[in-house]
């Protein structure tokens, strides 16, 4: 055959994508360039799991055992996509209760509350106004679900206005919380 070998590296493997034929001390500098980007994209990997432990901590004082699994539920929910995985989680694990429940099957979930009524641009206006969103109804003005969109935001910023002053006056009665120092509301880690 007429054919040239493929070209090989140093280590005696081909040359292959992104390999253009380049020196041994250019793959060196390559892989020192590569590891150098790695190893601060690992530190900047070892902070943030820190963090989130830390606020994981947080979350179970104040919201209990399951909180940050509901943090999390509600991320996931924040897409169709993610909200069908859920529902479809939610369902399954309805199922596997009845199951446990003995032979009747029937098993309330909902026992602490009933359906509010309320409609979904009320609820998500509620979720904007307690999540300090900005003001701002994806709903046509002067519509239904426009005017319940805003009525949700104020029903919500109202609850965290009064969630912030209970927190604050907490913290000045008490000192500074079994966060360390450190507040959801201030954006800052402890």
């Amino acid at each position: 055959m007429s054919r040239a070998k493929r070209e090989t590296s140093s280590a005696g493997e081909s040359a292959g994508v992104g390999h253009n034929s380049i020196s041994p001390d250019q793959r060196h500098a390559l892989m020192l360039m590569h590891r150098r980007r790695f190893k601060a994209l690992d530190a900047d990997k070892k902070r943030i799991a820190s963090e989130l432990q830390k606020l994981g901590k947080v979350v179970k004082a104040d919201l209990g055992e399951h909180g940050l699994d509901q943090i999390k539920t509600h991320i996931a929910m924040e897409t169709p996509e993610g909200r069908e995985k859920t529902e479809a989680r939610i369902a399954a694990l309805r199922e596997v209760a009845s199951w446990a429940v003995g032979e009747n099957g029937q098993f309330d979930m909902f026992t602490e509350k009933k359906p509010s009524g309320d409609s979904q641009a009320f609820m998500d206006g509620k979720i904007a106004g307690m999540d300090d969103e900005p003001c701002r109804s994806p709903y046509a003005e002067n519509t239904a679900d426009g005017e319940d969109w805003i009525k949700g935001w104020h029903k919500g910023a109202a609850v965290l206005k009064e969630l912030l002053a209970s927190r604050a006056t907490a913290e000045l009665i008490e000192g500074a919380g079994h966060d360390e120092g450190g507040d959801l509301d201030d954006g800052e880690g402890a």
